[in-house]
């Protein structure tokens, strides 16, 4: 951990005291969702969970069982309602960032409408909007919000524009980074401009520039947070970067009724090898590739089949479980703990999944935490 997330730490241990009061003020008597709004059958999904570099007990979640985005404050072990929903609209993406007095920021992205950021936990908000430029006219969608596992405070989002695409398909994305939490954003990407269409993100864990974007015309990497590009030619479609060695790259390629047919470099991208074994190769499966944050040529790969891990850069695989779940995330705050969310709750790693405690059994009956809202502060 750099001397500037430990002084962010630092400064955040009183406010994080006043949040967090396990039990204070007698028992906190209400399922989640609150009954008014709970439906007989919640809808399943997780929609979007994150994690800083800033903070070791920080998660946030928005869930399609939830009306309003939740977060922990003590690791997943309780938890807490936004104070309210930034917008009636759909929530699509969140982010946890340190504000500079080292409090915890709170951003969630909203389809249609902007970004909202809140410093208050969700009593009052801020709008951020993305103009667009060329063809681009106004915010279709949200992906991709992403924080820098080496560099808290810098973040990345790409933002989709309704805009005619010449050779049909979905609209274009514009990439974003804000090196402030959020407070201000730089285009770095912008699709309506160069004419492409950016279809994956990855950013490389062990180096704070360093980021890769696939588009029409193929991959391009930064190594300064977008600020110039180079092209790059990788016969992947997903990739996902080795935790220690930048170099040592892996990624799935269709290879059209073959499947998916894992590969991996180890010079940056120059030359490609496949695995000597393949897990899942079945095509049109929706796969997940994940690079071990903190071991090196450690994968784990999610496909209708289950999790499975390599501890050799994708030789040799080890089923995990039989279940795929619905995303397996690398938890930022806590070096080499995985987060997965799967069977309708969320669970957690220490040992590089050999075993999971599980922190949520159902989002629908969350354990709450007792939290004094602070005042309204600048979001």
């Amino acid at each position: 951990m750099t001397a500037g997330v430990l002084g962010l730490a630092a400064a955040a241990l009183l406010w994080r005291a006043l949040w967090a009061v396990p039990g204070a003020a007698g028992p906190l008597a209400y399922a989640y969702p609150p009954p008014a709004t709970q439906t007989a059958a919640p809808p399943p999904g997780l929609v979007h969970l994150a994690t800083s570099a800033a903070f070791s007990d920080t998660v946030a979640v928005i869930h399609a069982a939830s009306a309003v985005p939740i977060f922990s404050l003590t690791c997943g072990t309780c938890w807490r309602p936004f104070a309210a929903s930034p917008s009636a609209g759909t929530l699509s993406q969140i982010a946890v960032a340190p504000r500079a007095d080292g409090t915890v920021r709170f951003l969630v992205a909203v389809n249609g409408q902007g970004l909202y950021r809140t410093g208050d936990a969700g009593q009052s908000w801020a709008l951020q909007t993305f103009p667009h430029p060329g063809s681009c006219t106004e915010p279709d969608q949200f992906r991709d919000l992403i924080a820098s596992p080496r560099d808290p405070r810098r973040l990345y989002l790409t933002v989709a524009c309704a805009a005619a695409d010449p050779l049909g398909g979905a609209d274009y994305y514009d990439v974003y980074t804000s090196p402030d939490s959020g407070l201000s954003w730089q285009l770095i990407r912008g699709g309506g401009q160069t004419g492409e269409l950016w279809q994956a993100f990855t950013l490389a864990p062990s180096l704070a520039g360093r980021l890769y974007a696939l588009g029409r015309t193929g991959w391009a990497q930064s190594d300064d947070a977008g600020q110039t590009w180079q092209a790059r030619s990788f016969p992947v479609l997903t990739l996902a970067v080795d935790a220690q060695n930048p170099e040592w790259l892996y990624g799935l390629a269709l290879h059209g009724v073959a499947g998916d047919i894992g590969q991996r470099s180890q010079d940056g991208g120059l030359n490609w090898s496949e695995w000597a074994n393949q897990p899942c190769p079945a095509a049109l499966d929706d796969k997940q590739l994940l690079a071990h944050p903190t071991e090196p040529a450690v994968l784990y790969l999610l496909c209708h089949q289950g999790l499975y891990r390599s501890r050799d850069g994708g030789d040799h695989w080890t089923q995990l479980s039989a279940e795929r779940g619905e995303r397996l995330l690398a938890d930022l705050g806590r070096p080499g703990r995985l987060l997965w969310a799967r069977a309708g709750g969320l669970w957690a790693s220490t040992d590089a999944g050999d075993t999971w405690t599980v922190l949520v059994a159902t989002w629908t009956q969350l354990t709450p935490c007792q939290f004094l809202y602070l005042p309204a502060v600048s979001n």
